[in-house]
């Protein structure tokens, strides 16, 4: 085999099978194409790892929101019609507000964006696409762009 030379991933499964070979010291004989075969196992085992971890963090995640907003109601305010205010039935304190007419939805930095980012190790995508997801499911607020936001409140309540 000398002067051949190897794309890189020809010369890993070449690797692998050498290494294979030996190491099941002679034993057992494998062709290339078995042991490529058991090698794509392997992989495909490693990817639905990481695929249940994927979703067993996005069910995390949900979760978390849930209870965070489970106290949380909607309200508007009559100097502002076209918003609605997800605000803490208990404390009052504002964690989105959504812009009907922009598609905006403002969430609270401190309570809910950061949290996410910081927890579940979210960059800016990751965590708009989330509360993008989560808003549509839990909110029935589809073609909304979520953006963290630091929401003032308005004072009179409509109810």
């Amino acid at each position: 085999m000398e002067g051949l030379l190897f794309s890189d991933e020809l010369a890993l499964w070449y690797s692998f099978y050498n290494v294979f070979t030996i190491y099941i010291n002679m034993k057992i004989r494998l062709t290339e194409s078995e042991l490529k075969n058991i090698i794509e196992n392997i992989i495909k085992e490693e990817e639905k790892s990481d695929v249940v971890k994927d979703l067993e963090k996005r069910w995390a995640m949900e979760d978390e929101f849930r209870k965070i907003m489970k106290d949380v109601i909607e309200k508007t305010y009559q100097d502002y019609p076209d918003k609605i205010y997800y605000v803490d039935k208990n404390d009052n304190y504002t964690y989105m507000k959504y812009d009907q007419k922009t598609k905006y939805v403002l969430i609270d930095y401190y309570k809910l964006w950061s949290v996410f980012q910081s927890k579940y190790g979210l960059n800016y995508l990751e965590t708009r696409d989330f509360f993008k997801g989560i808003l549509k499911r839990d909110y029935n607020l589809g073609g909304i762009i979520p953006t963290e936001a630091d929401i003032d409140e308005p004072t009179e309540i409509e109810e």
